[in-house]
């Protein structure tokens, strides 16, 4: 078994009032400060956890499905602002304190940035800016408030507060289950060849820049590979990073068969020109 996550170092207490609207249901506990919302997951014995949404998904593994995301008219989002009477309409200017939003850009992709600033008087929220070709300029677009603490509506969720390295969480199994990741690797090879990786669970790797369980490395040769018999999942990437959980495209002549690759937030394997993908099991692999 390799795995990219430990348990969680922490001691959960109860929480009060000061943590939301749904308080009663909540625990919060202090982190090490290494944690960075961009660079650690967690989850419990169950599975994932999920950092809270609005509005929520319908199932929240699938986290950027934009046909349950708020529309935005074209004329009300740019680069780095949404204004939306509807939604974004909360009287406390904290509302989103920190807070990320997902937006739906081109070329039919999902950003996710952090909400810098909100204006209640005018119902908008800054945030740090989209690349210069994410607007469309012809149709609406859609987006989803991220780690919004009032938000936190349901078991399974929790919320991040960076700033002071704390954890509140709605929690759906036992406390002393949750695990926190932020190893991005598990399998790392580099200019090999001729090998057989065979028979693993690699689970639970997250990052911002990359999240796999088996690569290789950018612009090094490598060639004769197998992967088989492997089980691989609960890969999550935070960032635009490498979109592969196994992640083949430096590498030639590959043979990845008979593997379960399932529930990963990430496609299940990317590949170069020379591999042979066969009998695979593949289910609940996202991204694009």
């Amino acid at each position: 078994i390799i795995s990219g996550s430990d348990l969680l170092n922490a001691t959960w207490t109860k929480c009060d009032a000061s943590c939301g609207p749904n308080w009663t249901n909540l625990y919060q506990a202090n982190i090490e400060s290494k944690y960075t919302y961009e660079n650690m997951d967690l989850l419990d014995n169950t599975g994932f956890l999920f950092i809270a949404q609005d509005p929520n998904m319908s199932d929240p593994f699938w986290s950027d499905n934009i046909s349950e995301f708020r529309t935005v008219k074209k004329e009300n989002l740019t680069l780095t602002t949404i204004k939306d009477s509807v939604f974004i309409n909360q009287a406390d200017p904290n509302y989103y304190k920190n807070a990320y939003v997902s937006v739906w850009v081109n070329p039919n992709v999902i950003a996710t940035k952090k909400i810098t600033g909100y204006n209640p008087s005018t119902n908008t929220i800054t945030f740090a800016e989209l690349g210069s070709q994410s607007l469309y300029g012809d149709r609406d677009q859609y987006y989803s408030i991220i780690n919004a603490l009032s938000t936190l509506d349901r078991p399974g969720e929790y919320y991040f507060d960076e700033p002071n390295h704390k954890i509140i969480l709605w929690p759906k199994g036992p406390l002393d289950t949750v695990e926190v990741s932020n190893r991005q690797d598990g399998i790392v090879y580099a200019g090999h060849n001729d090998f057989t990786i065979d028979g693993f669970l690699i689970e639970k790797m997250t990052g911002n820049t990359g999240a796999n369980s088996i690569r290789g490395t950018c612009c090094q040769s490598n060639q004769n590979i197998t992967i088989k018999n492997n089980e691989v999942r609960y890969t999550r990437l935070r960032g635009a990073g490498n979109p592969g959980t196994i992640y083949l495209s430096y590498s030639n002549y590959t043979n990845v068969y008979d593997n379960n690759i399932h529930d990963n937030e990430t496609t299940g394997v990317l590949v170069g020109k020379t591999t042979n993908v066969m009998r695979n099991i593949f289910y609940r692999n996202g991204y694009k």
